[in-house]
C-alpha cells in the first residue's frame, strides 16, 4: 500500500483519499445540490471551513486535530475543487500543488483537471485571469453549489458572494 503522508496519529493512503473523496460525492447526491465547491485562501474569504474539509480530504486530518488545526499549506489557497453530481470531479491547481498532488490525481476517475503551464505560471497578473476563466469552465453547467460555511456565517450565506473569486464569476456576467 502506497503511504502519501506520516502524521503523528495515523498514515494516509490512496485508498483512504478516494474512500474520502467517495463520501464528498455521496454528499453531493444526498443533498441533492449539482457540486460541493471547495475553495481555500483568499477566493474564500479564508473560510476555515474548506481548510477543514482541505485537511481531511488531501492530507487525512480527523477528529481533534483537524479542529485545532486552522494551518493550510499554501500550495492549496489557488486550488478549485469542485465535486460534481454521476462523479465528475473538476480541479484547477496550480504547477507546485499539482507536483505534491499528482499521486492523487492520477487515481480519481472521471477527473476535469486544469492546470497551467510552468511558462503561465510564470506570469502572476495572466494566473488570475486564467483561474477565473477555469472557475468559469468548471461551473458553467452547475445550477445548485454546496459550499461548506463555519456557523457564523450560516444565517447569512450572502456572505459567499464576497468570495473574490465568486464576485469575479458575478462580475462575468454569468
Amino acid at each position: 500500500m502506497n503511504f502519501l503522508f506520516q502524521h503523528s496519529s495515523t498514515r494516509f493512503s490512496l485508498n483512504d483519499f478516494i474512500f474520502r473523496l467517495k463520501k464528498l460525492q455521496k454528499i453531493v447526491d444526498k443533498e441533492e445540490i449539482d457540486a460541493l465547491l471547495i475553495l481555500n485562501g483568499i477566493d474564500s474569504n479564508h473560510n476555515f471551513e474548506s481548510i477543514k474539509l482541505t485537511n481531511w480530504l488531501f492530507l487525512g486530518q480527523n477528529g481533534v486535530e483537524i479542529e485545532q488545526n486552522e494551518y493550510m499549506d499554501e500550495n492549496f489557497n489557488e486550488m478549485i475543487l469542485l465535486i460534481k453530481k454521476k462523479g465528475l470531479i473538476s480541479i484547477y491547481c496550480e504547477p507546485p500543488l499539482y507536483e505534491i498532488l499528482k499521486s492523487f490525481l492520477i487515481i480519481i476517475p472521471n477527473l476535469e483537471l486544469f492546470c497551467p503551464t510552468e511558462k503561465q505560471f510564470e506570469n502572476k497578473d495572466d494566473m488570475e485571469l486564467i483561474k477565473i476563466t477555469q472557475f468559469i469552465k468548471m461551473i458553467r453547467d452547475v445550477k445548485v453549489v454546496g459550499v461548506m460555511l463555519e456557523q457564523k456565517y450560516e444565517s447569512n450565506v450572502n456572505n459567499i458572494e464576497k468570495w473574490p473569486l465568486v464576485q469575479a464569476y458575478g462580475q462575468a456576467g454569468f
